[in-house]
């Protein structure tokens, strides 16, 4: 494997998951209201351990750290702005500069605030107006201190699991409803991205998009192959093409790949398997989507998460390793990859699966105050990492 000097190795989390007592949002308020779904009150707690986390992935040697500013902590009330929970932010940013670690902050990762719910959240076309007021507030008092901003974190996911699906809030399953949606995300991003530029026109910004890599199980099955095709070039364009023009960079989020058979999508467990979410360690299918996505747009690509359920640590080793060597493939036949970002840092409230699944370099133990513990994969990345750079 061999990467460039300028190449980001880092981590990445959101906001909710993390930092707990995140009262103003429409997540927290579900939570309370619904028995079946575990509470992030406290989650990590991060909001007041921030430095802790920081340290430690400066203890790693890492460059970089993907989070999100929560826009209800930000803006709890209408048009009301919280200058204290803006400075937790501001100081959060600073101590990573001081540390020499690189902020790649989200704008919008899954929670918006109550307000912005109560008035149908993101189906409801003034959103997008609400969304640029956060924005161009946000922007200006971090424009000189940031290099990269992702407006919004996975539009697909959220629409299938709060629009389709209906297991998130506002757990509703109408496609026109979803369709609203998608529409009013894609319009949030395009729009936000002349705010940001206008105030900083050196901002890299991007959106993020989860891909699932379709391959079929036989290629002499011609009719699970061209299924497989339509299924990669619909996920491909889905949210990149339409913001393609304000975009700077691709974020990808990758996890696993689908295999075809007889028209049926089915999991390769060859390599392992996460707990709790049953997904595969599939990282052909990272290489197969980078290549995709060069071909389709040719533009740079930040890794935003590939991570893996683990609790016992099993087999992040080696998905960690087999993916940065996916990576390191693309990037010899041409594709242009700048930077990865392991999901995730912590253990954390993983939405309507609570506390279940842990995706964490670093243990949290949630029975005794939070306490941090890193685990042996952390500490293999970070080694693995600066081999790379030294090699």
């Amino acid at each position: 494997m061999k990467f460039h000097k300028e190449f980001l190795f880092g981590v990445a989390t959101s906001g909710h998951q993390i930092e707990g007592n995140n009262i103003n949002s429409d997540w927290y308020d579900w939570e309370i209201n619904n028995s079946d779904i575990e509470n992030s009150e406290l989650a990590c707690d991060s909001r007041n351990r921030y430095k802790e986390d920081v340290d430690i992935i400066s203890k790693l040697r890492l460059d970089v750290y993907r989070f999100s500013v929560e826009w209800s902590r930000i803006e709890p009330k209408e048009g009301v702005f919280d200058k204290k929970e803006l400075n937790y932010y501001l100081d959060l940013i600073d101590y990573l500069l001081s540390k020499d670690i690189e902020p790649f902050i989200t704008l919008n990762h899954f929670t918006i605030p109550k307000w912005v719910a109560d008035e149908g959240g993101w189906e409801n076309s003034n959103v997008i107006d609400y969304f640029k007021r956060y924005v161009a507030f946000l922007i200006p008092h971090i424009k000189n201190k940031v290099k990269y901003v992702v407006t919004i974190n996975e539009p697909t996911v959220y629409i299938g699991m709060s629009y389709l699906t209906g297991r998130w809030p506002p757990q509703k399953k109408n496609i026109i409803s979803a369709y609203r949606v998608y529409r009013n995300m894609i319009r949030a991003h395009n729009e936000a991205y002349d705010i940001i530029k206008k105030e900083n026109g050196a901002i890299q910004i991007g959106i993020v998009n989860q891909i699932t890599d379709y391959s079929a199980y036989d290629n002499r099955f011609i009719w699970d192959v061209i299924t497989c095709k339509f299924m990669n070039y619909i996920r491909a364009r889905l949210v990149y093409k339409p913001t393609n023009s304000k975009s700077d960079f691709l974020g990808l989020n990758y996890y696993y790949q689908y295999k075809m058979r007889n028209f049926k999508q089915d999991l390769d467990y060859s390599l392992g398997k996460f707990e709790v979410f049953g997904w595969p360690v599939t990282p052909q299918g990272l290489y197969n989507i980078l290549v995709r996505l060069k071909d389709m747009y040719n533009k740079p690509i930040f890794i935003t998460e590939n991570g893996i359920s683990d609790k016992n640590d099993r087999y992040r080793k080696i998905y960690i390793e087999k993916h940065l060597k996916s990576m390191s493939r693309a990037i010899d036949d041409g594709v242009d990859v700048r930077g990865y970002m392991h999901w995730s840092l912590l253990d954390n409230f993983e939405w309507a699966e609570g506390y279940k699944s842990k995706f964490g370099l670093i243990n949290v133990d949630f029975d005794n105050n939070q306490e941090r513990k890193v685990r042996n994969s952390a500490l293999y990345y970070s080694k693995l990492v600066k081999g790379l750079k030294n090699g």
